[in-house]
């Protein structure tokens, strides 16, 4: 075709002449044209402007593209654009290609059905979608591969919308093409086509089996399902009869790779009726080609195999008697020969770990276990399957030294996901889960083996430690029975003796001498202590501390970052003792002195040891900081200037790019853990950190920076609340503080989802704290209005409420007068507006209940709610009864119990004017009650002080499990688990809210006269629980 060449400033021009032009070209109407003309002049035009697209002229391209906004806006454009890559050659025709393909996927589905517009809101006319249909295949077989590709784009996605209901002659035209390609015997055409079929298809593995999708697949298998397998079973034939062609060979097999994908697509959702029928001749073809051996297979032969293993797997579980009892054991036994016969090419990579993954998948089932008995095929499996493929690769080393931080993802973040070596660690777990014994046996002669290789050649140039580096991934691997990322090994088999492989293959890695030596042993010997943290004695624990202190200097950036992740958990190790009782290994007994010391120095320098950012800002080593300083307690404070300066720098680096949310969360997590540590212990300190922190965090606040504010609101809230616990009076609350009352009333740190959590509590801290500066401030009604925005998302009402419960009790009643009665307005509108939903209900109850509880009389709120409507809080009271036992939290529960039980006993007005309320109120407050009864034997009153014990202090001696979950970082979270807030009780005084239940209605019953219970009506349950207290004080319940 000849092009014309245009220059920039006619090219907007000829794209209108487009516009009017095209319409003759497509549909035939030439308006006094000739149509070969119009349809010359046409190509013609859009050929230039595609050419001028990727001249290296910017005004060209600028020209060009200001041409496409307007041609694609014009019915013809699809059409032109695909007649452009039947006739054009080279550029032209894989840039028409790629523009016909940019197109089609932007804007085919507007328009059709409920699909939405996009931005430019063209909807391609039915017409040229039709002409398009029409002729995209033919089209598409005499391309080049390259433009191919990209109109195998533009079949799916036209087939993504349009197939099968708009697009039902697409499958017949297909079946027909590739059956006149088959008798032609063009595997080129073929491939493509089948690459087309094949993505259609795709589709239906990732979508719900709704009734829709499954009548498309019945229609797909229909017009398919026959063909497929006549096309596979020829292609077979052809491919055993080329093997002295590779080439034409290598195609054969693509093509059948592609028909078994297809196969895995057209079964995905359930076992297709007539490849039931025609199992056999199915199963027939892929063992033979599953057993098919040769000399380096090629990639096409490696993917077939690959996907013959997914169908086994697929109809092991849609098939289970069809294809589990006459076909399972011959291919188990292939694959596992054919992964015998995996090479360590990284082309072989999916094979290997879709056939481990299907061998691991049979082997953790008892119902499979027969298809591993066989002695010598478990020592098969073990030796030729696992073993090659748990060594340590020169490509492991690569990444290990040049590309460290990769390395760390792979090993502590579930990075290795797909590499052999945790392939082959899965597949040891699940013949574990089976056959412990046996592959535990076989194995400790392996690792017997290896470790002798190390003995003789111990040299850091040799070979030996890849020998030991493999030992030492077989024994842990064969070891572990159950564990967790947060807690580490629960539960080793009882064939491995631990503590003396620790001893004699695990220290001497650590105490060598030479930090910079055999870096992967000491990489394994670290991860073998974190590992096995909880089965270690103490001893041994304290053992490893200064060793791995050692190895922060390393120069290996994965030796340092592994030491400091062994350090963080290793320090948060507990063990139980003769009480049953998990007691902490280290605390400030152990970490003290000059071990604190050396621990903090070299953390900080292996951060500062980085070569880059992605080194230099260190998850696990600013967690280890984090950890340090949590166990250290008050033998922090002489480390505390340097250490909190070493932070705020930190902080002030990461606030001008804000990098790795982990490392961000750690380092304000260790700076938490420090105030923290020297605190609990001298709260009067907060002041000095109030004057190491107020200037760097001011800088924060003002820069915007939206990652770190609401750490920054949670640390400022922790450390007045402190100085408010202290007793020091509001005059001495800082400035540093009040100044902050105004900025937060800013709707636009209001409108940061994040943020919300940590300033309301910065709020509620200064409520609590400077009551008057609030006051002052003329800020009343902005916080009321803060409750109300935040009222408007169900997950604020926890903050709104709490928020509201700070504001009501902490605030002189005069400072709210007025505004109390749209308070309840509020809280009841927004109650008929959910539809009393649980969730609300809690929330909103629990402020109702603590508020009480705190005003020591339920009169206001009686009042207040009676205000709106008489008898309304008649009709409340049920409400909050029935919520009473859906408190989970302990302490939650008792206060609203307690509270409860003093509206039922301590307020005349409501027993007197709400006799039905009265008595739901009481079956509420005893299934709240009994409630403890049925969730387990500890009781009320345990619960609540083991939560505010935990509250203020995480490091509870018994509570390390609990510790290092709190710990963790969470995307979805930025709370810091050092500066959480305390829980309140309202209720200190009871001790066992039961027992004061009971002498509460006694008393009551006393004041009244007694009869109090004649219309209270409780389930059986109820009344065995509530007969049982009373009984246990000595009170009969007819009296009352």
């Amino acid at each position: 075709m000849a092009l014309v060449v245009t220059e920039p400033a006619i090219l907007v021009a000829q794209a209108m002449i487009f516009t009017t032009v095209a319409v003759h070209v497509l549909h035939g109407d030439n308006g006094g044209l000739p149509t070969a003309a119009a349809a010359k002049e046409t190509l013609g035009h859009v050929a230039g402007v595609l050419q001028a697209s990727f001249s290296g002229n910017d005004q060209e391209r600028k020209a060009a593209e200001a041409a496409f906004a307007d041609l694609k806006t014009a019915a013809g454009f699809a059409p032109v654009l695909l007649k452009l890559v039947e006739g054009a050659e080279g550029a032209i025709g894989m840039s028409a290609a790629l523009q016909l393909k940019n197109y089609v996927m932007r804007h085919w589905k507007n328009g059709v059905g409920s699909g939405g517009l996009d931005d430019d809101d063209i909807v391609i006319d039915e017409a040229d979608k039709a002409v398009v249909r029409e002729a995209l295949l033919g089209v598409l077989v005499a391309q080049p591969t390259a433009v191919q590709d990209a109109l195998q784009d533009v079949v799916y996605a036209i087939a993504l919308v349009d197939y099968h209901e708009r697009w039902d002659s697409l499958m017949p035209e297909l079946v027909a093409r590739l059956q006149h390609e088959m008798g032609a015997g063009d595997f080129d055409n073929i491939n493509s086509l089948l690459g087309v079929v094949a993505r259609v298809f795709k589709k239906y593995e990732g979508q719900f089996a709704s009734d829709a999708l499954m009548l498309e697949l019945l229609y797909s298998l229909k017009q398919f399902q026959e063909p497929l397998l006549s096309m596979f079973s020829a292609a077979s034939e052809a491919a055993v009869g080329s093997s002295d062609n590779p080439g034409f060979q290598a195609q054969l097999f693509h093509a059948m790779s592609t028909m078994a994908g297809i196969f895995y697509s057209l079964s995905v959702h359930d076992l297709p009726e007539y490849m039931e029928d025609h199992l056999e001749p199915w199963m027939q073809l892929y063992s033979q080609w599953l057993s098919y051996e040769v000399e380096n297979p090629p990639s096409a032969l490696t993917e077939l195999h690959a996907q013959i293993i997914s169908i086994c797997a697929l109809y092991t579980e849609i098939a289970s008697e069809e294809f589990n009892d006459d076909y399972l054991p011959t291919f188990v036994e292939l694959i596992w020969k054919r992964l015998m016969r995996t090479s360590q090419d990284p082309s072989e990579d999916e094979l290997f770990a879709r056939g481990v993954q299907f061998l691991t998948s049979l082997a953790s089932r008892a119902t499979h276990g027969a298809l591993f008995q066989d002695p010598e095929a478990l020592q098969a499996i073990c030796e030729q399957v696992i073993l090659p493929n748990v060594r340590f690769t020169a490509a492991d080393m690569q990444t290990f030294e040049l590309d460290p931080v990769q390395y760390i993802a792979q090993i502590l973040k579930g990075g290795d996901v797909d590499t052999r070596r945790h392939a082959a660690s899965q597949l040891i777990a699940g013949l574990c889960d089976q056959y412990r014994e046996p592959v535990t046996q076989i194995f400790s002669t392996y690792v017997g083996q290896l470790l002798e290789s190390y003995t003789a050649d111990p040299s850091p140039s040799g070979e030996g430690w890849i020998a030991k580096d493999a030992a030492m991934f077989l024994v842990s691997k064969m070891t572990v029975v159950r564990s967790s990322t947060k807690l580490g090994t629960t539960e080793v088999s009882e064939f491995v003796n631990i503590g003396e492989f620790f001893s004699d293959h695990v220290v001497p890695e650590l105490v060598d001498g030479d930090v910079n030596s055999k870096p992967v042993l000491k990489t394994d010997a670290l991860l073998f202590c974190a590992t096995f943290r909880n089965q270690l004695p103490p001893d041994a624990l304290h053992a490893i501390v200064a060793p791995a202190t050692a190895l922060l200097t390393s120069e290996s950036f994965v030796v340092r970052t592994v030491a400091a992740h062994a350090l963080s958990t290793i320090l948060v190790a507990s063990v139980t003792n003769e009480s049953g009782e998990r007691l902490r290994v280290f605390g400030p007994d152990v970490v003290t002195g000059d071990v604190l010391e050396k621990l903090l120095v070299n953390l900080f320098g292996a951060m500062d040891a980085g070569s880059d950012r992605s080194e230099r800002e260190n998850a696990f080593v600013m967690k280890a900081i984090m950890r340090v300083a949590s166990c250290a307690g008050a033998g922090i404070v002489p480390y505390v200037g340097t250490c909190v300066d070493r932070l705020t720098g930190r902080i002030g680096e990461a606030c001008a790019n804000p990098g790795d949310p982990s490392y961000n969360h750690y380092m304000f997590e260790a700076l938490a853990a420090i105030i923290k540590a020297v605190c609990s212990s001298e709260s009067t300190a907060v002041a000095a950190f109030e004057d190491m922190l107020f200037e760097p965090f001011t800088a924060v606040l003002q820069a915007g920076i939206e990652e770190f504010s609401p750490y920054v609101f949670q640390i400022l809230a922790s450390m007045l609340e402190i100085r408010t616990a202290a007793g020091g009076a509001a005059a001495d609350v800082p400035e540093g503080y009040t100044s902050l009352i105004q900025p937060l009333m800013t709707p636009a740190l209001w409108a940061v989802t994040s943020n919300m959590p940590a300033m309301v509590r910065l709020l509620q801290a200064l409520v609590r704290a400077a009551p008057d500066a609030v006051i002052a401030a003329n800020v009343v009604e902005p916080v009321l209005g803060i409750f109300r925005k935040l009222l408007g998302r169900r997950a604020n009402f926890p903050h709104a409420f709490s928020l509201l419960h700070t504001v009501t009790t902490g605030l002189p009643a005069e400072a709210l007068a007025s505004s109390f009665h749209n308070i309840y307005i509020l809280i009841f509108t927004k109650l008929t507006a959910t539809e009393k939903s649980p969730w609300y209900v809690r929330h909103m109850g629990l402020w109702m209940t603590k508020y009480a509880a705190v005003m020591d009389t339920w009169d206001g709120v009686m009042a207040g709610v009676e205000a709106l409507q008489s008898g309304l809080f008649g009709q409340l009271v049920p409400i909050l009864a029935d919520a009473a036992a859906r408190y989970a939290d302990p302490v939650e529960r008792k206060a609203v119990v307690v509270s409860l039980t003093k509206l039922l006993t301590g307020t005349p007005a409501f027993a007197q004017n709400f006799g039905e309320a009265w008595s739901a109120l009481f079956a509420g407050i005893v299934d709240a009650l009994a409630l403890e009864l049925k969730s387990d034997d500890e009781s009320l009153e345990v619960k609540v002080a083991a939560a505010k014990a935990s509250s203020k202090q995480v490091m509870h001696s018994g509570s390390s499990a609990a510790e290092a979950s709190a710990l963790e970082y969470d995307t979805k979270f930025a709370q810091l688990a050092n500066a959480q807030q305390a829980v309140e009780d309202i209720a200190p005084e009871v001790e066992n809210p039961r027992a004061w239940f009971v002498e509460q209605v006694v008393g009551f019953s006393r004041a009244v006269g007694g009869g109090i219970l004649a219309n209270v009506e409780l389930s059986q349950e109820q009344g065995e629980a509530a007969m049982e207290w009373f009984a246990a004080a000595g009170v009969d319940t007819s009296a009352l």
